[in-house]
């Protein structure tokens, strides 16, 4: 299934998509895939590894099931926000980096590294009597 999606009206068409695969392999999905001589009836140009298309009746939303489609697709884009950063950082672990103090607890630091990451000291990895305040420049070593 591929949705059209009209940006400045809001307009979306759904369409029904088949990849198609030569006439002597078997269909491991016959939902969608089709063979090529069976693709050729309804557009003769098609060619091997393209998608015929057809237009289906599109879903009318109401509120709730609206509601619930963007909480999933925000809730992906922080997944995916959430790998990119610990992917940046990945390759970093070992090394020294600097940053921010954020907040301060009695258990631990919150550190701002910069670019939306984070990073915590807890009170095990600190030396006795150190204290840190809002705003003060650390550095220390990343680790998982």
């Amino acid at each position: 299934v591929r949705v059209s999606i009209n940006r400045e009206t809001g307009d979306f068409d759904t369409f029904r998509r088949w990849m198609v695969i030569p006439d002597d392999q078997v269909q491991e999905n016959p939902f969608a895939e089709m063979t090529l001589s069976a693709a050729q009836v309804d557009e003769p140009d098609v060619q091997l590894g393209d998608y015929v298309e057809d237009q289906i009746d599109s879903i009318v939303f109401d509120r709730i099931t609206t509601q619930t489609a963007k909480q999933v697709i925000v809730q992906k884009v922080r997944e995916a926000e959430r790998a990119q950063m610990i992917a940046e950082y990945e390759d970093r672990v070992g090394e020294l980096v600097t940053g921010t103090v954020k907040k301060v607890n009695r258990d631990n630091i919150i550190v701002d590294l910069g670019n939306n990451a984070e990073g915590v000291i807890y009170r095990d990895d600190m030396l006795p009597r150190e204290t840190f305040r809002p705003g003060d420049r650390v550095r220390g070593l990343l680790y998982v």
